[in-house]
């Protein structure tokens, strides 16, 4: 039973025995009966209401207040299964609230302009909407996680909490219409879920959800925009553009078809401006550029990686022979896209924009940081190597496991060594990028960590794989520059001690980072021996007892490793939601072929 408190309650004998407002009878306190607002609905923030017959378990009561959502009481005297709950979801006041409102706004919305500023008024103006109380505990969210502001987290408005709040919200489509800034509020919300632990149902859901609602509100033909004002016309177009950024980013890390078709919209580019997408750069000389135009880079990324679906992971591609000239287009268009960065804003000039305490500096060094990450992983998924594709890490498996030990005397191999796939050498040069800025990246930034995390152990993985095979091929008589050789391998040691560290910072029951860092160290040390083998028979390790030595070493290495099954080493990727595929992939026999490791 819902009591509706837009109408003026009746006179009902006997109400004036109850002295008690809603709020202080709910939650069982002492009202001092103050008017025309009791002291604790002051300190609530709550509307002060006496509703009659208001009792202990009648039905669903909410007491709407200025910055709170709700209170309910969720059960009946007829259906006692649901126990009597109540639920308060405040905002802080507003002299905490509005600051870090305006910092998120001033610093991170200029960058990726999810919210219209105009929604910082309209929470000051109306805190009982439940939509904006929604949209303000994900902006702060968003804050926090992505440094925004100085000011520390509120007491009970954690990123955590703030995320619980506005799903709880959002949930409730009783509370929340299907708006422009529900679907603000949503993409906040997918923005939260790459900064956070990897749930990918979860993540689609809410995407798909956040896609329907788009197409709902017309936001993907821009004849619905003609009956709007030209400011909410832009705030539409932009809103689209955020969602497109998001859905291929998604879309491509699980190697999922994206759910915006370039054929589903004709909305027109966006447009970036200071204060949206359009990022001025202090000018140390002349000829540098004056801006960055972060929503372009964004967006023409986002092309990329559709092309990147249909090249590599569609069905018709699937069914074609030769992925080649695919793969060679894409990596035109990859390094094509590197000329929008201004070469001031490179990765390897990312460290100067730390200066402590300066936001604009750390939140666009922190946008940077993920962009590059993207970019790098869009290598990795042109030709299907890392961590997401299964197929590959057997065929890294079965090949190192066959390299150590089938070697083990260091005889060569049998087989010919066929030369590295056209454009391994671009992938390599994308994941030393991705691994030397890992460098970059702030230990105890939760965000930033998570967001990054599993392209840089791809990155890794194909740094090993290299180490692996430009050895064997050294070794097998295809001369390859190996200077970088020494590069890979401390970065690979730099990835070892991260994870060590990550693994020993998990609770115990989380036992996928700790698998995954006993996998790479396997395959690390694989990796040693196979270098380290390159370099007795080249005499590197000197002649006499001294190369007898490190055979004996080497062989040592190689009986351990032969506890490591192909198998396992796939499943401590993969995990075992794809033990079909483990088993298909790592239990086959004879279909390693020289080179594997570097094609699609």
């Amino acid at each position: 039973m819902d009591v509706d408190r837009t109408k003026a309650p009746p006179v009902v004998r006997g109400l004036e025995k109850r002295k008690a407002c809603d709020l202080c009878h709910i939650k069982k306190i002492r009202c001092d009966t103050k008017k025309p607002v009791c002291g604790h609905c002051v300190v609530y923030g709550a509307q002060c209401t006496y509703t009659p017959h208001i009792k202990k378990r009648r039905a669903e009561v909410k007491v709407k207040t200025s910055v709170t959502t709700s209170v309910q009481i969720t059960s009946t005297d007829d259906h006692p299964v649901n126990p009597v709950a109540e639920t308060v979801s405040v905002l802080p006041a507003h002299s905490d609230l509005i600051p870090r409102l305006t910092d998120y706004f001033t610093h991170l919305n200029s960058i990726l302009p999810l919210f219209d500023p105009s929604v910082l008024s309209e929470i000051v103006s109306d805190p009982q909407s439940p939509s904006l109380v929604a949209a303000a505990n994900v902006i702060l969210a968003l804050t926090y996680k992505n440094r925004a502001t100085t000011l520390p987290p509120l007491p009970s408005f954690d990123p955590e909490t703030c995320t619980k709040t506005a799903t709880r919200l959002l949930d409730d489509a009783d509370t929340v219409p299907s708006s422009l800034l529900t679907l603000q509020t949503l993409l906040g919300l997918l923005v939260l879920q790459l900064s956070s632990p990897h749930r990918p149902l979860h993540t689609t859901a809410l995407l798909a959800r956040s896609v329907a609602l788009a197409y709902h509100l017309g936001l993907h033909q821009h004849q619905n925009n003609t009956h709007f004002d030209a400011p909410t016309v832009q705030t539409r177009i932009r809103t689209f553009w955020v969602l497109y950024i998001l859905d291929h980013d998604i879309n491509t890390r699980l190697s999922n078809p994206p759910l915006l078709r370039p054929d589903d919209h004709d909305i027109p580019p966006f447009e970036s401006a200071v204060g949206y997408g359009l990022i001025p750069l202090s000018l140390s000389s002349p000829t540098q550029e004056q801006s960055f135009d972060y929503m372009r880079a964004r967006i023409q990324l986002a092309h990329i990686q559709a092309s990147i679906y249909e090249g590599v992971y569609s069905v018709r591609a699937t069914s074609q022979s030769s992925p080649d000239t695919c793969t060679e287009n894409i990596h035109d268009l990859l390094r094509s896209w590197l000329l929008l960065i201004p070469a001031q804003l490179g990765p390897d000039r990312l460290s100067s924009l730390s200066e402590e305490d300066d936001i604009p500096s750390v939140v666009l060094k922190r946008q940077l940081i993920s962009l590059y990450f993207s970019y790098v992983a869009c290598f990795m998924h042109a030709h299907r190597v890392g961590t997401h594709e299964a197929e590959w890490i057997g065929r890294l498996a079965e090949y190192s496991q066959g390299l150590i030990v089938t070697n083990s005397s260091l005889s060569p191999r049998s087989s010919g060594w066929k030369a590295p796939a056209s454009g391994w050498g671009d992938v390599v040069a994308a994941a030393r990028d991705g691994a030397r800025l890992m460098r970059a990246v702030e230990r105890d930034d939760e965000g930033l960590v998570w967001n990054t995390t599993c392209t840089y152990i791809s990155a890794s993985l194909v740094l090993i794989a290299n180490l692996l095979t430009i050895s064997e091929s050294t070794s097998s008589g295809y001369q390859e520059d190996t200077t970088g050789l020494d590069i890979d391998s401390q970065l690979v040691t730099e990835c070892l001690s991260y994870l060590e560290n990550a693994a020993s910072r998990r609770p115990t029951t989380d036992e996928g980072i700790k698998r995954m860092f006993a996998a790479i160290s396997e395959l690390g040390c694989r990796a040693r021996i196979a270098r380290a083998r390159f370099l007795v028979e080249r005499g590197g390790q000197g002649q006499g007892q001294e190369k007898g030595e490190g055979v004996r070493w080497l062989e040592a290495e190689a009986r351990k490793s032969a506890a490591w099954s192909a198998r396992m080493l796939v499943e401590a990727f993969t995990g075992a939601g794809v033990k079909p595929l483990v088993t298909r992939v790592a239990g086959r026999r004879g279909t390693v072929g020289d080179g594997c490791l570097m094609s699609t």
